[in-house]
């Protein structure tokens, strides 16, 4: 069964790293995540085994979370996001693409 819409995340290392992706879950289970470093060292993964797969790569043996937004999310129908940036920022809002907290 797949959700409806896609859901944004953090990808939180515990105790001391804090956050270290911001992420998506698609309406399929795939997950997409944009690393958190600074410079032009960033990137963005796709996972297709989802946030399972995500977490056997990167859990550091229980020690990532992963913390839902609990704001609104974007409807499955008709979504619309801003373009990135070539630094990969949204370019409404400045923030880390893809934002999901711009509207048309």
């Amino acid at each position: 069964m797949t959700q409806q819409g896609p859901r944004s995340f953090l990808l939180v290392r515990l105790p001391t790293t804090g956050v270290v992706a911001e992420g998506v879950e698609w309406s399929d289970r795939q997950v997409t995540l944009r690393w958190c470093e600074q410079g032009l060292s960033s990137a963005v993964s796709v996972w297709e085994g989802g946030l399972e797969a995500v977490l056997a790569a990167h859990g550091d043996d229980g020690a990532t979370r992963v913390q839902w937004f609990t704001g609104p999310q974007p409807e499955a129908a008709g979504t619309w996001l801003p373009a990135a940036s070539l630094d990969g920022r949204c370019v409404r809002c400045g923030r880390i693409w893809p934002c999901l907290g711009c509207g048309p």
